[in-house]
């Protein structure tokens, strides 16, 4: 400009002007930001005062506080790798692009002619970069400084105070720097409220030191509760918020604004309780979300987030269901700890039960042990349909997060929620799969109709029959429907809704008539915005006849009834007794075969006195229990079983059934054509021609007239086996009945000489 001004002298055009006051402009910048590069070879710093007031006098907090303040930062950045920023990157052109072209004229008596307003697209990243730059080196350099050895620093930034507050608090929250002492200094020097202890005003015409409270409370102040509650630094927040309220306190001002910073204080306290606990583990939830940890999302995604969040993290590092029931439990150096001791013995149990107890002391709503255990549950389900190949494990897992609820309300709602989400139209599709075809479908079928592997079919119906087991058990007359609270620093925290946490449908809003809590794509439906925990306190009580029906019909892997089978479990269906005659046939036939079945896995005895083993006599139980619930004939049960152990020469355990048998005369008929295919099995597989010609001409007919058997015949080599079987027939048949005279003549058959084995 002056060179401008010596050539042309005052004929200076237009464009001439304005570019010598570009020039100038730029100048006073380009000072600033050498300045600002050399700010520890131009002050020097003052030593430490010995009677310097400690951290936790001058931030006006109990010494316990600032304790647990350093030992949480130690923990935090210990936990992960931290890198800050470099201000070298922060070159000259970048400097100047933060500010906006037409400056502030001030009045003529302040020593700033100029100052410089930020370009309206700063961004927060430019702000904190731009006040790492003005601030790193005074802040690193200084212990404490007086207010007169600023004066050259602020000569030389031409920036009025409130903004460079604003850059500070910015800079503070990303660097984090550890002259906590020097850090208020400057925000007490800043914020204009060292002029309130003055008595005389400054000569300074900055309005911030004229107007304390309309500059710094009612403009500054919302805009830093809106930064803090954006920043993703929570350790840092704490110590600015802090500094902040200190300073209120000092200035005596109103206690609503020292209330918001309380409340911002708790906030923050909170989530860097949730941030330790997110940090144990192998695997941080925070790592799996799209969103920054910070207040205003957490405000913004509503109730049940912190439930959401805590519960995921807790599903990704697999912590055991018990441990959210886990309280105040001791390690027992003993040689018999309990469950739980042992529990905790495990250094990443314990690491992860120690923070959630922590965090429970700010949220015991949101991580109250049945909160947490709904939501783990709906995760693991979640993890369970991701995951075709380790699916059935989440399955599994989901339950026993299920089992470990205490309320019984809450425990039968999730379970509901989870079956009509997507297991009953599995269920519905494997059984017609297995009814179609008579076995159970192959890899490629499961797979595509039901979602699971060929190997997991067995386990896939045992977790279900588990999962129903735990909705009939469920007694929700033993408790009360909960009442769900905010938790105490979160009142104003959004209703839940489609910003929340898990994207899974659960948040839908969908008109429909059906009462079930899923839709027909078995998403969720959310008509109030509530979390899931609350869902599923208001779901409506199971019918548990109805549970215990689909219970049998998947234990049996039939279709029966097929318009009770896989409906709402809470609705009403009419399941009558009066069974249709050809449905009563059906259920006996399954019941028939699935003796045989059982039995044809035992081997042939040796001797009529064997036992039968453990197992196979467990899964007689279950069919008998079954055919029981199913009111199958208990009779016909009965005199069927007797003679198929007597077909297997299973003498001893026939003989156990055969008291209890009513009918007497039925069983001895069915009894007598058991004997009839023992002797055709010995005729076909025995050469000597004499046993042929001792049967008499009515038996030879009898004999032939037999069907094929319906048991399966194993014969010992024992004429005392034969007889005891005809005994039976003979002590059981009136005579007037005509098998019983076929049972003289197999006697008399039996006691020929002839006959031999």
């Amino acid at each position: 400009e002056d060179e401008l001004i010596k050539k042309q002298g005052n004929n200076q055009s237009p464009e001439s002007l304005k570019y010598g006051e570009f020039c100038n402009l730029n100048c006073l910048l380009i000072q600033s930001y050498i300045f600002l590069n050399n700010i520890d070879q131009n002050l020097i710093p003052e030593e430490k005062n010995k009677d310097e007031e400690s951290v936790n006098e001058l931030l006006q907090i109990n010494e316990n506080q600032i304790i647990e303040y350093f030992e949480l930062k130690k923990k935090l950045f210990s936990s992960k790798k931290v890198k800050f920023r470099q201000t070298e990157i922060f070159n000259l052109p970048k400097f100047l692009s933060c500010f906006d072209p037409t400056p502030i004229e001030l009045s003529q008596s302040d020593q700033f002619k100029i100052t410089f307003e930020f370009n309206k697209a700063i961004s927060d990243d430019d702000k904190e970069q731009l006040g790492s730059l003005i601030f790193s080196n005074l802040l690193k350099k200084y212990t404490r400084f007086k207010n007169e050895d600023l004066d050259e620093f602020f000569k030389m930034v031409p920036i009025q105070k409130i903004r460079l507050l604003d850059l500070l608090i910015h800079a503070m929250l990303n660097e984090g720097f550890t002259s906590i002492h020097a850090f208020y200094d400057l925000v007490f020097i800043l914020s204009g409220c060292l002029n309130i202890e003055k008595s005389e005003s400054s000569n300074t015409s900055d309005p911030v030191d004229h107007d304390f409270e309309s500059i710094f409370i009612n403009g500054f102040l919302p805009k830093f509760k809106n930064t803090i509650e954006n920043s993703k630094y929570l350790i840092n927040s704490l110590i600015v918020v802090w500094v902040i309220r200190s300073i209120l306190i000092k200035s005596q001002i109103d206690n609503s604004q020292i209330d918001i910073m309380n409340t911002l204080i708790d906030r923050i306290s909170s989530l860097i309780k949730l941030n330790l606990m997110f940090s144990c583990g192998s695997h941080s939830v925070l790592h799996s979300i799209d969103f920054d940890f910070n207040i205003r999302n957490i405000l913004n995604r509503g109730r049940g987030i912190f439930s959401e969040l805590t519960s995921k993290h807790v599903v990704l590092n697999g912590y055991p269901p018990k441990l959210m029931n886990l309280f105040d439990v001791e390690i027992d150096e003993s040689n018999s700890p309990n469950e739980e001791q042992k529990m905790l013995q495990n250094h990443d149990f314990k690491l992860f039960y120690d923070a959630l107890q922590d965090g429970r002391k700010f949220l015991p709503k949101s991580l109250e042990s049945d909160t947490l255990l709904v939501n783990c549950a709906w995760e693991s389900i979640l993890m369970y349909e991701k995951e075709v190949d380790k699916g059935i494990s989440y399955l599994d897992l989901a339950l026993k997060f299920c089992s470990e609820i205490g309320n019984a309300i809450l425990r039968q709602g999730i379970l509901s929620i989870i079956w009509h989400k997507d297991l009953s139209k599995k269920i519905a599709s494997l059984t017609k799969l297995i009814d179609k075809t008579g076995n159970l479908p192959n890899d490629k079928i499961v797979r595509s109709e039901v979602g699971i592997k060929e190997e997991h079919t067995v386990t896939f119906l045992t977790q279900i029959m588990n999962l129903l087991d735990l909705l009939m058990d469920a007694n929700c007359n033993l408790n009360e429907v909960p009442i769900f609270n905010y938790d105490r620093f979160w009142k104003d925290i959004a209703d839940y809704s489609e910003l929340g946490f898990i994207p899974t449908n659960m948040i839908l809003n969908l008109a429909s008539g059906s009462s079930s809590p899923t839709d027909t794509q078995g998403k969720i439906k959310n008509s109030s915005n509530k979390q899931l925990v609350e869902l599923a306190a208001e779901q409506k009580p199971v019918n548990y006849h109805l549970c215990l029906f689909q219970y049998q019909l998947i234990r049996i892997l039939y279709l029966i009834g097929k318009l009770a089978l896989f409906s709402e479990l809470h609705t009403h269906p009419l399941i009558s007794n009066d069974v249709d005659a050809k449905i009563v046939n059906t259920r006996k036939l399954f019941f028939t075969k699935a003796l045989n079945s059982i039995m044809k896995q035992v081997k042939n005895p040796t001797n009529i006195r064997l036992k039968l083993p453990e197992d196979v006599n467990e899964s007689l139980t279950t069919v008998f229990n079954l055919s029981k619930d199913m009111e199958v004939d208990s009779e016909f049960i009965k005199r069927y079983y007797c003679c198929l152990l007597y077909a297997l020469d299973y003498h001893f355990e026939a003989e156990k059934i055969l008291h209890g048998i009513k009918e007497v005369e039925l069983f001895a008929s069915q009894l007598l054509i058991v004997v009839g295919h023992k002797v055709n099995d010995i005729l076909e597989n025995n050469t000597n021609p004499n046993l042929i010609a001792i049967l008499s001409t009515n038996l030879k007919s009898w004999l032939k007239s037999l069907g094929p058997p319906d048991y399966r015949i194993h014969t010992i080599s024992s004429k005392q086996a034969f007889l005891e079987l005809i005994g039976i027939v003979l002590h059981r048949l009136p005579e007037s009945f005509s098998e019983y005279k076929i049972a003289t003549e197999f006697l008399d058959f039996l006691e020929n000489p002839l006959f031999k084995l």
